[in-house]
């Protein structure tokens, strides 16, 4: 048997024979009219989703619809629309189903690194900071009594001033005015307008 070299094209190029000829209708792909079940592209309906991905949306539909909702991660080629594609699907299942609520997040005495997160009714979060301007602190000591006192810029209430100076006492109530913005209500952020402590 004689071995024959290749060239970079992975043809013999010792070989004498030529490769078969193609004719022209195997070179181009024809698709008939009238498999296509429509006589004109007006009577289609539009679509987003891109042709052939039928998989790729079904796995977004159960990550999407699975108890607690899960991540997806959509890959492909540049310039396959497949952001437009999820974007438009969301937007259509978004449409179907009630509005969830709106997330607020509230600063963190105890983790300052670590905001709380509030549920709101939908709709309502970006009017909640404009809003909300007095912050009511009920609680235990001695946490409670630290709060206020981080809380206080020393301009309100002398009385109440006064009060919260004895100490927070179970029952006891402080309230303040927050003139800032709540994304940075901190240290010396809000002026004490009055303090409720039981009598009796």
């Amino acid at each position: 048997m004689k071995l024959g070299t290749l060239d970079a094209m992975g043809s013999d190029p010792t070989s004498t024979t030529s490769p078969p000829e193609a004719a022209a209708a195997d070179l181009r792909r024809r698709c008939d009219p009238a498999s296509l079940g429509f006589e004109t592209t007006a009577e289609v309906e539009p679509s987003d989703a891109p042709a052939g991905q039928e998989p790729a949306e079904q796995a977004l539909r159960l990550a999407a619809e699975l108890d607690g909702g899960f991540n997806a991660v959509v890959t492909g080629p540049p310039g396959t629309g497949r952001r437009a594609a999820v974007l438009a699907w969301l937007s259509e299942r978004a449409r179907r189903e009630p509005a969830p609520p709106d997330l607020v997040y509230v600063p963190n005495f105890t983790d300052a690194m670590r905001p709380r997160a509030l549920d709101v009714p939908a709709g309502t979060g970006d009017r909640l900071a404009e809003d909300v301007a007095t912050l009511v602190l009920v609680g235990h000591n001695p946490s409670i009594s630290e709060v206020a006192g981080l809380l206080d810029d020393e301009r309100g209430e002398t009385a109440a001033r006064d009060e919260l100076n004895r100490g927070f006492p179970p029952g006891g109530v402080a309230v303040f005015t927050v003139e800032d913005d709540w994304s940075t209500l901190g240290e010396d952020g809000g002026t004490l307008a009055s303090m409720a402590v039981p009598r009796g």
